[in-house]
């Protein structure tokens, strides 16, 4: 992926944490700890680990420029594994070969094969195609495998006792009589 470049003569400045903290006003108040964050990257939740500054008095917590830094790495690789797995996951579900996955998705070889190997982030518009695409395929797949097995599907209804939960499972609103 291409680093992109400033265009801005101004110097480049990092953020300076104040060694007060701002909440309880105590000097040199911040230690260093790990937390446990859960954080949305294009649109799907990851939790991460990432280093904080927090306050030793009160629950006030702040970040340094390279630990903001750090947290957006975890944060990307956390979610190049979950798109590894995902595909994964598909492919398993299709029992198809990486070759066929590949004709099959309409996406560059190379690139199925770096999502398949978890190496990088992907660009969002080809990962955007990639998700569309397969949720339609597994919302396809799960319709014919219902319609391949009708008596599962036919003893499931009979064991539901009321017009109440066919209609949950239908997705119905069912309006309140008299």
């Amino acid at each position: 992926m291409k680093k992109r470049t400033r265009k801005s003569n101004r110097p480049q400045v990092e953020r300076q944490v104040s060694s007060t903290c701002h909440c309880c006003a105590t000097k040199d108040a911040w230690i260093e700890n790990k937390v446990l964050q859960e954080q949305e990257y294009r649109g799907e939740m990851h939790q991460i680990h990432v280093n904080v500054l927090t306050c030793k008095h009160c629950p006030a917590a702040t970040t340094t420029h390279q630990q903001d830094e750090n947290a957006l790495a975890e944060l990307r690789h956390a979610h190049v594994l979950w798109l590894k797995d995902y595909v994964a996951g598909a492919r398993k579900i299709f029992g198809l070969t990486v070759r066929a996955f590949e004709a099959k998705m309409a996406i560059s070889s190379s690139t199925i094969s770096r999502i398949s190997r978890g190496e990088k982030l992907v660009d969002a518009s080809t990962e955007k195609l990639l998700v569309q695409t397969l949720s339609e395929l597994l919302t396809s797949h799960a319709y014919q495998t219902m319609a391949s097995q009708p008596d599962v599907i036919k003893n499931h209804v009979a064991t539901w006792s009321s017009k109440a939960d066919i209609a949950e499972y239908e997705g119905i609103q069912l309006a309140p009589c008299g």
